[in-house]
Formats: structure tokens, sequence, C-alpha cells
């Protein structure tokens, strides 16, 4: 799982997102990467979108029969 967070998001303070990271990790969720950009809240800010692209660039590639396990 792949948590980033705008250390200046308005919307949806920091705090918010170290208390999920904490509680995933406090259940047993050890693959947990948690990214704190310079943005505010939106994706498209430069920092935050470009952290996005490159976890989705570093993801495995998907067969076209995979449906999330149905």
């Amino acid at each position: 799982m792949h948590i980033v967070h705008g250390r200046y998001d308005r919307v949806c303070h920091l705090y918010q997102a170290e208390a999920l990271v904490r509680s995933l990790r406090a259940v047993g969720n050890k693959d947990v990467n948690y990214f704190i950009t310079t943005a505010g809240h939106s994706s498209l800010e430069p920092e935050t979108d470009t952290k996005l692209c490159t976890i989705m660039d570093d993801l495995p590639p998907m067969s076209p029969f995979d449906r999330g396990g149905e």
C-alpha cells in the first residue's frame, strides 16, 4: 500500500495520514509505504504528481485477464 500526502494539505491534515499509517502497521500491515511531499491537497501538484507516477510506473504489469480476484 502506498500513501502519498502533502505536508501543506489543509483539507486532509497530515496527522490524519500519519494516524492511518500507524493504525495499518499496528494491525500487521508491514507493507505500507508512506511519502510526504511539500504539496497541498491536489494530486496535480508537481511533487505529488511525480511521486504518484513513479509509484504507478514501478507496479508490476497486469494481465488483461486480471479482474482483481474475481
